[in-house]
């Protein structure tokens, strides 16, 4: 009888670890892929990733409105849904280009991938005025669940950027 306990509970471990190896892989293989359809602001890419009840939000985006609105500030709620927030990335892909990440590190647990990186990019002033370019620090936490990203998180230092953006800007005045 012990021996057949003792089987059945290293059996049972033996699964269970390659069950927790797979659903790592798993993850990393589809946020991996996801980052880099983001990267590539590639919204008919990124709609594969999306369900009609994945959440997309940049709480430190929303902390910056605040400074730029003041008073008049709402807070926005997370944009919910694959058409809004593929609608959201073409409308960053309008005014951005040659966005890069560089990822200088990951991890992945149970839902959750988290990737520390650095972004640069170009944004497009238009208007004859000359592009900005710019390069921060950003963690994106991506959750997945059934294949499919349900929650993406940004958290970025915009304060770096709008350093750049006034040192460009005063530059070309």
């Amino acid at each position: 009888m012990k021996i057949l306990t003792v089987g059945f509970i290293a059996m049972v471990t033996a699964l269970s670890y390659s069950q927790s190896n797979y659903q790592v892989a798993d993850l990393e293989s589809i946020a991996t892929s996801y980052i880099k359809a983001y990267e590539m602001l590639d919204s008919q890419k990124l709609a594969a990733f999306y369900s009609d009840e994945s959440e997309f939000n940049d709480h430190t985006y929303q902390s910056i409105l605040r400074v730029i609105q003041g008073d008049k500030y709402t807070a926005s709620k997370p944009i919910v849904g694959r058409q809004a927030i593929t609608k959201m990335i073409d409308g960053v892909a309008a005014t951005m280009k040659d966005l890069k990440f560089e990822v200088v590190k990951k991890i992945f647990t149970g839902e959750h991938a988290l990737f520390v990186m650095r972004a640069s990019a170009t944004a497009i002033q238009g208007d004859g005025k000359p592009d900005l370019k710019g390069e921060v620090s950003m963690v994106t936490v991506v959750q997945v669940r059934d294949g499919k990203v349900i929650s993406h998180l940004d958290y970025v230092d915009y304060a770096d950027y709008f350093r750049q953006r006034d040192a460009q800007l005063a530059e070309t005045n």
